[in-house]
């Protein structure tokens, strides 16, 4: 099966092969407690057997309609993050989840992914609609998704127990203003 490319002014979104690079990876940043705090289900400590279980289920998980994306920086064609779309669930709206390394931070990749990925949700998928959370403590993912117009659809209070805390989890979404 071909695999999916996507790209922006800075990024490529290409889904995840078996590189010892991106093994490397995967194992460094979910190993990252100020990364896996705000994720919601990635198994601590993270071991290199997670990261090849991951990437090997990979193809699998798009015949069902999840798809994940390593995004790399075009200047140096590092990988600094993931970006994952899933709609298996339900095949007219999509879940949209993302991480950056902590060194690209702060710099706008986050939401560049994230647009892109929209795009890819309402234009190849024909999505009616794309949503995402986060948790309360992590506002800056709220903005990223602000950003990319997605508006809050609600706040589910201390919906999350994870390290010990409660955490709310806040809803946000877009919908396909382009297929009405």
């Amino acid at each position: 099966m071909r695999k999916i490319k996507l790209e922006t002014k800075r990024l490529i979104l290409t889904e995840w092969g078996t590189t010892e690079e991106e093994i490397k990876f995967l194992k460094k940043n979910l190993n990252d407690k100020n990364i896996t705090k705000t994720l919601f289900n990635p198994p601590y400590p993270y071991t290199k057997e997670d990261a090849i279980d991951f990437l090997n289920t990979r193809e699998d998980a798009k015949k069902g309609g999840y798809y994940s994306f390593k995004i790399i920086r075009k200047e140096d064609d590092k990988i600094i993050g993931n970006i994952s779309l899933n709609a298996k669930r339900n095949p007219t709206t999509g879940g949209a989840g993302y991480y950056i390394e902590k060194e690209s931070w702060g710099q706008g990749f986050a939401t560049e992914a994230l647009a892109e990925i929209i795009k890819f949700a309402f234009k190849k998928l024909k999505l009616h609609k794309v949503f995402a959370h986060h948790y309360k403590l992590n506002p800056a993912s709220g903005r990223v998704m602000q950003k990319c117009n997605m508006e809050v659809e609600g706040v589910l209070k201390e919906h999350v127990y994870k390290n010990g805390i409660y955490h709310d989890d806040i809803y946000y979404g877009i919908l396909n203003k382009k297929e009405r």
